[in-house]
């Protein structure tokens, strides 16, 4: 007995459905592969954008003169001798970029003026001084004195830290913490 090749081949209704089938799949492939592409070209941008957090935070000096960064509350083992006021500003800097920066300059502004107030000689914990390198996700705080006038003072009201790059990026940043120093600040330093 001779089996009939033709007798083998699909028929007419089971070829159309195998063609459906592979249409999909086709379009299913071509659809995910276009948004994948999407998706690999966004993050490529963000991968070679430089990213920084700039938050403002509070020092006050504790017991044995280190200096104790944190919110706008005095930490527990802050000196009382000192008044339990805080001394110093700090600018904390990350960097959230997959590349090392260099951070050339800190201080405080706003991002909508030119006009910036920048803290000259920033004391860094390491000892070093600026403009300093800043590997990736690494952070840095820079140190500054109070404001020692009532003009510096109402310059702060509706300030942002900032942090800028030797390639000109800036970022901006603030916390409730830096809001609340600087209303409580301004507010001692007022004349009566």
């Amino acid at each position: 007995m001779k089996k009939n090749w033709l007798a083998s081949l699909p028929d007419e209704e089971s070829a159309v459905e195998l063609r459906d089938w592979t249409l999909l799949v086709g379009a299913v492939t071509g659809i995910s592969g276009t948004i994948l592409g999407i998706l690999s070209t966004i993050d490529r941008y963000r991968r070679d954008q430089v990213r920084l957090r700039v938050t403002p935070k509070i020092a006050w000096v504790n017991r044995k003169g280190a200096a104790l960064v944190a919110g706008h509350r005095a930490p527990p083992d802050a000196d009382p001798t000192k008044g339990a006021a805080p001394n110093r500003l700090v600018v904390e800097v990350v960097n959230l970029s997959t590349f090392a920066v260099t951070i050339s300059e800190v201080g405080f502004g706003r991002p909508d003026s030119a006009t910036r107030l920048s803290v000259p000689r920033p004391e860094l914990p390491s000892g070093g001084s600026f403009p300093t390198r800043l590997e990736p996700r690494a952070a840095l705080q820079a140190f500054c004195n109070l404001p020692g006038s009532n003009e510096h003072c109402e310059g702060l009201v509706d300030a942002r830290a900032f942090a800028e790059t030797d390639c000109g990026t800036i970022a901006f940043g603030t916390s409730p913490a830096f809001k609340g120093f600087v209303a409580e600040i301004c507010e001692r330093k007022s004349p009566a």
